[in-house]
C-alpha cells in the first residue's frame, strides 16, 4: 500500500540506518510498537486544522488515565501530568541524532525523547478522542479479539427478521470471518454463480422446482459472499469488496430474472408474454427495496426469501400466480412509500 501511493518501504534491522535515509526537511509519523489506532481518527488528528501539512505534535493521555497504570510500558510517561498516547509527528532533523546512540536501544522511545527535546508541542487527548482512537494493544490477544468483534459487528446493517435470508447470511458471515477472507471467498462467489447458471439450465429443461431451490441456494451464497467481503473491507480498510457488490445486485438480479423467466416459460407451455411477468417482479422488488422504510426494505431486498416462497408455489403448481402476486405487492409497496415521501416534502 505504501508503494502504491508513491512511497518507499524500508525494512530496517535496528535504527542505525535510519538517519542516513532522512533529510532535514522530512517529517516523521511514529506509532508505539504494537499499538493499533483507528486509521480515520489518526489521519484527521495528524492534519493541521486548516489542512496545511502535517501537525507536529506528541499526543498524550493524562497520567491518571487507566491505560497509564495498566500498560506503563506501552504508554510511556512524558512528565508528572501526562503519558505518551502512542502517536506523534515530528520533523526529521532531530531524528538524525539517532546515529549518536548505541544500536541496541528502543528506537521508538528514543524518537519520543528526541521529539520532546526539540520542543515538539504536546496535545492531551480528551476522553472522547481516546474512545474514537480505539487503542488496541496487538500483543494482547484479548484486546485484538475484542477489536476484531467490534469491526465485524460494525460492518453489518441487517438486524431485522423481516429479511430472514439476509439476516442469516450476515450472522453466518460474522461467524466465518476472518477465516473466510481472500481466495476462499472469491471461490465461493464463483461457485454461487455456477449454481445460479445451473439453476437456469434446469429451469430451461423443465425441472422447475429443483431449479428454483438451487437458485435460492446460489443467491444465498452470493449474499453470504457479499457480507464477508463487506466485513473484510472494514477490517482491512480496503475497497476490494466493491466487485462483489456489483455481482450481488446487478448480475444476480439479471440471472434471477432469467431463471424465473425460463421457469414461467416452462410451466405455461411456452407462453412468451408471461416471461415479462418474471422480469417485472424482480424489477419491482428491487424498486420497492430502494423506496421502502428500513424494515420493509430488508424484506424486499431479500431475494432468498422471495425465491424460497416461489419454490413452494412451484411445487404446488402455482408459480404464475405467485409471481403475479409478488409483483403486485412490490408495486404497491413502491408506490405507497414514494407517495408518502412526496407528501412529506
Amino acid at each position: 500500500d505504501v508503494e502504491k501511493n508513491g512511497g518507499e518501504f524500508h525494512a530496517l534491522r535496528g535504527y542505525a540506518r535510519l538517519p542516513a535515509l532522512l533529510r532535514g526537511e522530512d517529517e516523521l509519523v511514529i506509532f508505539g510498537d504494537g499499538l493499533l489506532i483507528e486509521s480515520n481518527w489518526a489521519c484527521d488528528a495528524l492534519i493541521e486544522p486548516q489542512g496545511h501539512g502535517l501537525r507536529k505534535t506528541v499526543f498524550c493521555i493524562a497520567s491518571d488515565h487507566p491505560f497509564s497504570a495498566q500498560f506503563p510500558e506501552d504508554f510511556e510517561r512524558v512528565d508528572a501530568e501526562k503519558c505518551w498516547a502512542g502517536l506523534l509527528a515530528m520533523r526529521a532533523a532531530p531524528a538524525q541524532q539517532l546515529a549518536d546512540f548505541p544500536g541496541d536501544g528502543d528506537a521508538v522511545s528514543l524518537l519520543l525523547r528526541l521529539a520532546l527535546q526539540a520542543h515538539t508541542p504536546c496535545s492531551i487527548l480528551s476522553k472522547d478522542e481516546i474512545e474514537r482512537a480505539q487503542f488496541v494493544l496487538a500483543d494482547r490477544p484479548a484486546s485484538l479479539r475484542a477489536r476484531e468483534l467490534a469491526l465485524v459487528h460494525s460492518s453489518g446493517n441487517t438486524d431485522l427478521w423481516s429479511g430472514p435470508g439476509l439476516w442469516a447470511a450476515e450472522r453466518i458471515a460474522r461467524l466465518l470471518s476472518p477465516r473466510a477472507f481472500g481466495l476462499f471467498n472469491s471461490l465461493s462467489a464463483v461457485a454461487a454463480v455456477a449454481m445460479i447458471l445451473l439453476a437456469i439450465v434446469l429451469a430451461g429443461i423443465g425441472h422447475v422446482t429443483p431449479a428454483l431451490a438451487l437458485l435460492a441456494v446460489g443467491v444465498f451464497s452470493i449474499s453470504l459472499t457479499a457480507k464477508i467481503s463487506a466485513i473484510e473491507s472494514v477490517m482491512l480498510n480496503t475497497a476490494k469488496g466493491e466487485w462483489i457488490k456489483i455481482v450481488d445486485v446487478r448480475l444476480v438480479n439479471l440471472l434471477v430474472a432469467g431463471a424465473l423467466g425460463l421457469a414461467i416459460y416452462t410451466v405455461t407451455s411456452g407462453a412468451m408474454p408471461l416471461i415479462a411477468m418474471a422480469i417485472l417482479a424482480v424489477g419491482l422488488a428491487h424498486l420497492a427495496a430502494n423506496s421502502a422504510t428500513t424494515m420493509l426494505a430488508a424484506m424486499w431486498s431479500d431475494r432468498v426469501l422471495h425465491i424460497t416462497l416461489l419454490t413452494i408455489a412451484a411445487g404446488m403448481s402455482r408459480l404464475p400466480e405467485a409471481l403475479a402476486l409478488l409483483g403486485l405487492l412490490a408495486l404497491g409497496a413502491a408506490l405507497f412509500e414514494t407517495r408518502g415521501k412526496s407528501a412529506k416534502v
